[in-house]
């Protein structure tokens, strides 16, 4: 759910903060998920990626359509892929406290469409994505919001 329903009353949309404007009801694998189990998530769910995540919620990676695209070209047999095989690791993260145009920048600086969002202690708590930002702009401008 997002946030930013209930955060936006009154207050400047440069004000947001990524916790206000994330996901934070996301589907996400773990590093043993199988590639059959991964294809399914994102198919039923029209997910696009979905981060993979260790026993301790720390982000470890995120596996892309790409990425399982790519086992068709590597013949590789999908019953025994798992997300650690062909996950993107070191993913760009951002602070659940990081400001509105910093998140901005770094979606744009990094042409990222999604990021996953971490609190204080690295753990996962969410994903942004430039749709979520505009949604909160859209939400600020129409409820008579000062807007950026």
């Amino acid at each position: 759910m997002r946030r930013s329903k209930f955060f936006l009353g009154g207050e400047d949309v440069k004000s947001l903060k990524a916790c206000q404007a994330m996901e934070s009801n996301v589907r996400y694998c773990v590093p043993h998920s199988l590639w059959t189990e991964l294809v399914s998530f994102m198919v039923n769910g029209g997910y696009s990626s979905l981060p993979v995540i260790d026993s301790h919620r720390k982000i470890v990676g995120i596996v892309t359509e790409s990425n399982l695209l790519k086992i068709f070209v590597d013949g590789r047999d999908k019953t025994k892929v798992k997300a650690e095989d062909i996950m993107s690791t070191n993913p760009k993260t951002l602070n659940e406290n990081t400001p509105f145009l910093e998140i901005v920048k770094v979606l744009d600086e990094n042409h990222l469409i999604r990021v996953p969002v971490v609190n204080d202690d690295n753990q996962f708590v969410g994903m942004l994505t430039r749709r979520d930002i505009l949604y909160c702009y859209n939400q600020a401008a129409h409820e008579g919001i000062k807007s950026v």
